[in-house]
């Protein structure tokens, strides 16, 4: 039995408008291919326990509600490494009590406040849960000029992000500390400029209460799975749906015949 053609035309609508692409955002977009003018190795702490959050602008996200995946930092680059903690090199980590969280929050970029609970937004989500950790980089470059965002870091479950609400923040926490060497740790790329789309609190000796504000930021790429479908998608999509119903109902029921 052939489809009928307002079927064929619904189901051919949802395949061309449903969200199925997947690319990547880099904070801050100018740095997407250009080194940051700084380098730490603060961001997963080094021997104490401690915490991390940083905000991101959501006009690098654009307008729309995304669906975040994954994120990725980069190791310092020779441009600045000489100034900035030395050069990144390849590397291998294991933080046996590690977790990251993100929400929208309604702090901007040099506008956290230095209490750490001020600035996680209401929607937080673990998109990493705590427990073991292992990252690590091969402290590339493919493109001559920077390293590659090879320090990745997959959400167990994505997070849904609509910068019309606020902007982003992300918040580290490694509750462990400990196992820093010379082998494992090593500084990624930052930015250290007023007035830009990033900056960060840091706490060293502890998870809560008040951190130390500065305008540096880590230079992160973010994995986006999935744009959030239009209204008018969504209503393509239940009309497919519907006419699928439909045709079902209408077939004929076959009526079964035994031989005598």
């Amino acid at each position: 039995m052939k489809m009928p053609l307002m079927i064929s035309a619904a189901l051919l609508s949802i395949s061309l408008s449903a969200p199925a692409f997947a690319h990547t955002v880099v904070v801050p977009a100018n740095l997407a291919t250009v080194e940051g003018n700084g380098g730490s190795s603060n961001l997963f702490g080094q021997i104490n326990v401690s915490r991390f959050q940083q905000v991101f602008a959501a006009s690098e996200f654009g307008s729309a509600p995304i669906l975040l995946s994954g994120l990725a930092f980069r190791t310092n680059g020779v441009s600045t490494g000489a100034l900035f903690e030395g050069e990144g090199r390849a590397f291998s980590r294991t933080i046996s009590d590690f977790s990251l969280s993100l929400s929208t929050t309604s702090r901007s970029p040099d506008g956290l406040s230095a209490t750490f609970a001020d600035n996680v937004g209401t929607d937080a989500l673990a998109v990493i849960q705590r427990g073991s950790i292992t990252f690590s980089s091969a402290a590339t470059s493919s493109n001559g000029t920077t390293r590659d965002f090879d320090v990745l870091f997959n959400f167990a479950t994505p997070f849904l992000f609509d910068p019309t609400l606020g902007n982003l923040l992300l918040d580290a926490t490694n509750f462990s500390g400990g196992n820093v060497t010379s082998s494992n740790g090593t500084p990624f790329d930052t930015q250290i400029m007023a007035g830009d789309s990033i900056s960060s609190l840091f706490r060293t000796n502890g998870t809560s209460g008040v951190g130390t504000l500065n305008t540096r930021g880590f230079v992160t790429q973010f994995q986006v799975a999935s744009a959030v479908p239009e209204p008018a998608t969504w209503a393509m999509m239940l009309i497919g749906f519907g006419a699928v119903g439909y045709s079902m109902r209408q077939r004929p029921h076959r009526q079964l015949r035994f031989a005598a």
